[in-house]
């Protein structure tokens, strides 16, 4: 971290206060507006507030999916502001965070399944990741009526593992949008464009030579793909003149917003293109859609009531590129040949939600139902195929009790797959593609599991809005074959200040 970051956070811990009623997530909430992505939505609301936190987590358990450690532990810095003055609004955040983790391996990437294809390695060994976050905007009365904005959210990603096959892995997260805001009386209108950049690229070597070669596998969809030595061609890891596997993508978007009295709603849709290669050599192409809506009511004086819902639907394709190499006066391009589409997924899901606040306590209630959809096509004929539905329940409860605030929370979540596979040609004869089953089995079975969860925390508020939290959560799956373990459990410790 800089010296600017160290400062910035300690003059948030030492600014004095006269006090302080409520904690940042609940000021951020009570607007329905920050459900959306327009910027200029913070102004439909006047309350300022700060927090900054100093937390560490440890997380154990072997209920875990095929790429999450044993064990691992973090610590890092937040700290949130937001500000209203009398034309304009700010809101900013600052975050780092640092984690260790302990008999790890699987995927290679830091967010498993965000891309159609992984890259996954075999060694257990310890990885380092670090999180560095920062977001900001501002909001701006041109007149009576008219509002601008914009806002842009940042969050940058180092990853490494020590123990070959040991690697190295850069990820980048961009998104940018700005926002105008019509408003007046009981109605407020607004409309906000959005773009997204993300890349990551991961690099490997081998340097120990207790193991003449170490395999990596390539999942092109459903763990179908290539299982080979890892700097061979056939994973990417260190083909010739790319020594990385870098992937990108852009995304382009609109969103609409309109509020009537405690009544919100948000419209958007987004297009999004992606690549794996880079130069000439370009392996895989992945075009996707996306539309999402949110809406939410507010009601209630003494009792603050809110009931919201969600929905979103993605689709997305992967075509891999046939490459040909052509010299040409002693110059080597080359040239995509044709492409084939192997891949395809399609998901979606909705999620209400009911909400009560008083002075003293909270109550929230929710559920959660998606289905994703996976069409695998490797290698003709054959065509395989994967629905998976999943459903989750969950209630929050929060308590005030003199200078403590206790909150405690139930969950439970089940979900089912249905796979087949057929041929889309009779007669054709060859060899089906390459399946890692034992990740698929642990795959299944952790995503099919049935989990009950509960999480405690406890707050101690002191000396105007300095507070220490203790906090906690534990899971337990029934029915589990192939992952190692039933239980999951997390603890953590944070020091705060509200203001």
């Amino acid at each position: 971290m800089s010296r600017s970051a160290y400062i910035y956070i300690a003059l948030l811990l030492l600014v004095y206060s006269a006090g302080y009623s409520q904690t940042f997530d609940r000021v951020v909430r009570d607007n329905l507006w920050n459900s959306g992505s327009n910027i200029n939505g913070i102004r439909q609301d006047t309350v300022t507030v700060s927090n900054a936190e100093i937390y560490g987590n440890y997380e154990s358990g072997q209920f875990r999916e095929s790429w999450q450690a044993e064990k691992e532990w973090s610590a890092g810095v937040l700290a949130r502001t937001l500000v209203h003055l009398s034309k304009f609004s700010m809101s900013g955040a600052f975050g780092f965070d640092n984690t260790e983790s302990y008999g790890m391996c699987g995927s290679m990437l830091v967010n498993p399944g965000f891309y159609p294809v992984d890259i996954i390695e075999f060694t257990p060994g310890r990885k380092s990741l670090q999180k560095y976050s920062f977001d900001g905007g501002i909001s701006y009365d041109l007149d009576e009526h008219w509002r601008i904005g914009g806002n842009i959210d940042f969050q940058s990603f180092n990853y490494s593992k020590r123990k070959d096959l040991r690697y190295t892995d850069y990820r980048l997260d961009m998104t940018v949008s700005p926002a105008v805001m019509w408003h007046g009386g009981d109605w407020a209108v607004g409309l906000n464009y959005i773009y997204s950049r993300n890349y990551e690229t991961v690099k490997a070597e081998q340097i120990g030579t207790k193991v003449s070669a170490y395999y990596a596998f390539l999942d092109k969809g459903l763990m179908y793909g290539a299982y080979e030595v890892w700097g061979s061609d056939g994973v990417h890891l260190a083909e010739s003149g790319i020594d990385a596997f870098p992937v990108k993508e852009n995304i382009h978007g609109i969103a609409a917003q309109a509020q009537y009295r405690g009544i919100f709603a948000e419209a958007g849709y987004r297009y999004s293109t992606g690549s794996i290669g880079e130069k000439q050599s370009i392996w895989y192409a992945f075009p996707g859609h996306c539309v999402s809506a949110t809406a939410g009511i507010r009601f209630g004086e003494r009792y603050r009531q809110s009931v919201r819902a969600a929905f979103w639907w993605k689709k997305q394709y992967n075509d891999e590129n046939v490459l040909e190499k052509v010299t040409s006066g002693g110059v080597t391009t080359t040239n995509i040949y044709a492409s084939n589409r192997i891949y395809e997924r399609i998901g979606c899901m909705v999620s209400p939600e009911y909400e009560i606040v008083a002075d003293r306590w909270e109550f929230s209630a929710g559920a959660a139902a998606s289905f994703d959809g996976h069409v695998s096509s490797q290698r003709y004929p054959y065509l395989y195929v994967r629905n998976a539905i999943s459903y989750s329940v969950y209630a929050d409860a929060l308590v005030r009790a003199w200078k403590f605030d206790i909150s405690a929370g139930v969950s439970w979540s089940d979900g089912d797959w249905k796979e087949g596979m057929r041929t889309v040609e009779e007669g054709v004869t060859a060899s089906e593609p390459y399946r890692l089953e034992e990740y698929w089995k642990i795959q299944k079975d952790y995503e099919t599991a049935q989990v009950v969860g509960a999480k405690l925390a406890l707050r101690f508020n002191f000396l105007r809005g300095l507070y220490i939290e203790a906090r906690g959560d534990v899971r337990h799956a029934f029915g589990l074959e192939y992952v190692a373990g039933a239980d999951r459990w997390q603890a953590g410790l944070g020091f705060g200040y509200t203001f």
